[in-house]
């Protein structure tokens, strides 16, 4: 199936663009980045969901899936719960199986897309391929 352009498949990370309304149910009014991993079925409900909230009477729930967030003021969340953002307040996070691998790399100095690849030659369930997303 695809969304947006972006192939989905079981147990890949995938990341998406989103600009809420000014009234809006998540922790920010500002456009985000927010990636996923996990079940491919509850990445679909989470990005129907954060695209159009004003159809879904409560937040979809997730039990095999992440979701990380980055604002374009450079804040970070994450979040299993689509509603209750918790705020990471280090420089730098990752989610997922792959997660443990990406943040050694980033703690020694790797780019974001250099730990991805230091993941996927670890963790058999990351990779599918590396977008480098950024505001401007």
């Amino acid at each position: 199936m695809t969304i947006n352009g972006t192939q989905k498949t079981k147990c890949k990370s995938k990341i998406f663009l989103i600009e809420p309304a000014e009234e809006n149910m998540y922790m920010t009014t500002e456009p985000f980045i927010v990636g996923f991993a996990g079940d491919a079925g509850e990445i679909i409900d989470l990005l129907d969901f954060f695209t159009h909230p004003e159809l879904y009477q409560k937040a979809p729930r997730v039990r095999n899936t992440q979701g990380l967030v980055l604002t374009q003021s450079k804040k970070i969340f994450q979040f299993t719960n689509p509603t209750n953002w918790v705020q990471i307040n280090d420089k730098c996070a990752a989610i997922g199986s792959g997660s443990p691998y990406a943040l050694g790399a980033l703690n020694v100095g790797a780019s974001p897309k250099q730990a991805v690849e230091a993941a996927a030659k670890s963790d058999p369930f990351s990779g599918g391929g590396i977008k480098v997303l950024s505001f401007n």
